[in-house]
């Protein structure tokens, strides 16, 4: 039995959703928590001081590592 190109990295596609979808849940349990991040995705868009910028998005990765670490996910370097 063969696998077609297109399907071949099925599984692979449906661990990244999971995982996404695990650290979506873990962001919404704490409300105060996922709006610190919306706030923080806000400034870092309209940003125009380097050291402001850097200090944003520092925060917004501590954020992100909490989720992945309650979602059980490993999360990959940048």
């Amino acid at each position: 039995m063969t696998t077609s190109p297109e399907h071949a990295d099925v599984p692979a596609q449906l661990r990244l959703i999971v995982a996404q979808w695990a650290v979506d849940l873990a962001l919404a349990r704490y409300p105060i928590r996922a709006a610190r991040l919306r706030e923080l995705e806000a400034m870092a868009a309209r940003s125009e001081d380097l050291v402001e910028a850097r200090r944003t998005v520092a925060e917004i990765g501590r954020i992100l590592d909490e989720a992945f670490t309650e979602a059980g996910i490993e999360r990959s370097p940048a």
